[in-house]
């Protein structure tokens, strides 16, 4: 069923039919019995790592790709219904401690990491989101307040790594007790990279969220 809602989903994405693929997976969701973490592992980043323009006219690339993720943004805000219910199913809520995942100054990629809000709270986590783009100022004066047990940092775009390291750098400053975690396309295959931002966990996929209180990737 996952491999016919995600070749379902895949069409209507490409017909930009944002209506119709939202209440496709609202649908499954209901009726089919499927996770939102199978929702977003097998179905939702399979269809953004997997896409590819076919128009000679990059700018038409480019008006594709944000069409896709906007509605893919919409179907994740939908499916918070679903979270809150395996959450409180789960009798985990909030009891692996509390996580604030974040992007980079300059990183606008955000789907996976408001993704990972949501796996990290089915699985007993307290998660928070704070978006793309985030200035590392404001966001230390907010870990003040959260004070998480872990900050969860995700970078997709490769000249973003630099700023990745700075905000790893002062969050140790401020809130030395938290785990820094960190994922993103930028960091797969990047071993050296993953080095020099100097985190305690490195996870390598959404799945391996589930892995973080054994240590993830170290």
């Amino acid at each position: 069923m996952i491999d016919e809602l995600r070749s379902s989903l895949k069409k209507l994405l490409e017909k930009e039919d944002r209506e119709g693929a939202v209440n496709l997976v609202l649908d499954y969701l209901n009726k089919d019995g499927t996770s939102v973490t199978e929702l977003y592992i097998k179905v939702l980043v399979p269809l953004l790592q997997e896409w590819e323009c076919n128009y000679k006219d990059k700018v038409l690339c480019i008006w594709k790709e944000h069409i896709m993720s906007a509605t893919i943004r919409t179907i994740i805000e939908c499916c918070s219904p679903f979270v809150n219910k395996e959450t409180d199913s789960s009798g985990r809520k909030g009891k692996k401690g509390k996580v604030v995942v974040v992007c980079p100054p300059e990183e606008l990629h955000e789907l996976g990491p408001r993704m990972a809000v949501d796996i990290f709270r089915v699985n007993g986590y307290n998660a928070l989101f704070v978006g793309a783009n985030t200035p590392v100022n404001a966001f230390m004066k907010g870990l003040q307040n959260f004070t998480p047990d872990y900050v969860a940092i995700g970078v997709s775009n490769y000249y973003n790594l630099v700023n990745t390291a700075k905000m790893v750098e002062a969050v140790r400053r401020t809130l030395p007790e938290a785990q820094i975690v960190v994922s993103g396309p930028a960091l797969i295959n990047n071993e050296k990279a993953r080095k020099q931002i100097g985190a305690d966990i490195y996870l390598e996929d959404l799945q391996s969220i589930t892995l973080l209180e054994k240590g993830g990737n170290r």
